[in-house]
Formats: structure tokens, C-alpha cells, sequence
């Protein structure tokens, strides 16, 4: 897995750094942490609203309701130790990151996202897929396709997903001791680290991109929006 980097430039991606946790324990406790910033953050938005509701902060809102139901679902998965369920989850929980980030760099797309492709006005932005968004996201968040295709390949029982209840140990053969569980747990002892510190990084980056977002749609991408009157990005990228 490897971190968001918010950098202008694509250097090599980086894996998050585990040495941050003491211990399994430590790791929950400062994932918990990360998301408990989405409630004052939400009150921001709905300060910035007065009461309007507007579609961009209809917007920010729901995309901090749905990170805490996912955050909450991949703290308990990881104390389970379940990485069928974590990082799923944290598959799901990039998603709604990635459309944020897109979002922010074109506004235009919130047309598409709160619309729906079968009622978008003419000349509004097509429905864009998962790797044009990654492209285009790609300078703000340049570890975010590799991580993304790590996590997709977890959810879609690609190869990852495959091998994750199978465990190799030094034995007497060349092979060693092959040990099989039908039951859920870790392959790796860090791998209850790496789902938190990604759970992290993907909190850093809503937050971070959602207060941005506050800054730069206020004045002049705000006040009073409405579906048809946000501007239309012809930008396909």
C-alpha cells in the first residue's frame, strides 16, 4: 500500500510508514483519531451553508457521512482481524476520496455526481470512470493510483484477495509448512498496521481537500448554487 503524497510532483510512491504504531492497538487508537475531525469539519460546512443547503455543501456533507460509516467499518474489521472486510472497505472509503478530489479540480463534475448521468443539462460533464479521475487527480495525489489498484485487486479477489488465507513457513521441505484457514485473519502481522495507516491517509486527504474546498468555492463558487448553475468544465480529462 502506499500513502497519498499531496505534492505538485510524481515522485516514486512511498509505503506508509508503520513505524508510527507501537502496536495493533496504537494503530485503532490513532485511526479513530483521524475521522474525529469529520464532525467539527461538518460544522463548518453547515456554518459556511447558513442554513441553505446548498448543493456543494449537500456535497461535502454526504461525503463525510458516508467516510464515517466506512471508517467505523474498518476500525471494527481490523479488530476483528478481518482484512476480507478491511480493506474492502478501504477500497470503498478511496472511492469517495477520489471523487472528492476530483470534484474540487472540477467543479463542474458535481453537475454529474449529484444529477445522475440520465439527468444531466446539456453540455454538463459525461460521467467520468474510476481511471480518468485517477489520472487527472494524479498531481495532488500521485500515490493514489498504485495504492488504488493494490486495494481494488483485495476487493475484486484478484491475487491478493486469493493468496491472503494462504501462509508459507520455513518447514523441513523446499516448501516449507503451507498453512490454510477458512476463517478470517491477518496474512502478515503488519497488515492490521497497514489497513490503519491507510484508513489514515485517506482521512488527511478528505479533510484536507474538503477545507480547501471551503476556501476556494467561497467567494465565488458558493453563494446561492444551484445544479444548473454551477459552471460547466469542458475539460474531459
Amino acid at each position: 500500500m502506499y500513502e497519498l503524497l499531496y505534492v505538485s510532483t510524481s515522485p516514486p510512491p512511498r509505503q506508509v510508514d508503520l513505524s508510527q504504531f507501537t502496536s495493533v492497538e496504537d494503530a485503532l487508537e490513532k485511526a479513530r483519531a483521524s475521522f474525529a475531525g469529520f464532525v467539527p469539519l461538518a460544522k463548518r460546512i453547515i456554518a459556511v451553508d447558513r442554513g441553505g443547503l446548498q448543493l456543494p455543501a449537500i456535497f461535502m456533507l454526504s461525503a463525510l457521512a458516508r467516510a464515517t460509516g466506512l471508517c467505523v467499518g474498518v476500525v471494527d474489521a481490523v479488530k476483528a482481524e478481518n482484512p476480507h472486510v478491511a480493506f474492502p472497505l478501504l477500497r470503498s472509503y478511496s472511492d469517495v476520496v477520489m471523487v472528492v478530489l476530483y470534484v474540487r479540480i472540477r467543479p463542474a463534475y458535481l453537475v454529474t455526481v449529484m444529477k445522475g448521468p440520465r439527468n444531466l443539462p446539456s453540455g454538463a460533464p459525461g460521467r467520468k470512470g474510476s481511471q480518468a479521475m485517477i489520472n487527472a487527480i494524479g498531481k495532488v495525489a500521485p500515490g493514489f493510483k498504485t495504492a488504488w489498484g493494490e486495494l481494488s485487486d483485495m476487493t475484486h479477489f484478484g491475487s491478493l484477495a486469493i493468496w491472503n488465507s494462504w501462509q508459507l513457513k520455513a518447514g523441513p521441505t523446499k516448501l516449507g509448512t503451507v498453512n490454510f484457514a477458512t476463517y478470517p485473519r491477518w496474512k502478515k502481522p503488519s497488515d492490521p498496521l497497514l489497513a490503519c495507516g491507510w484508513l489514515i491517509e485517506l482521512s488527511g486527504a478528505l479533510c484536507g481537500t474538503l477545507a480547501l474546498m471551503l476556501d476556494e468555492w467561497s467567494p465565488p463558487l458558493w453563494a446561492g448554487q444551484t445544479l444548473d448553475s454551477l459552471p460547466v468544465d469542458r475539460d474531459d480529462s
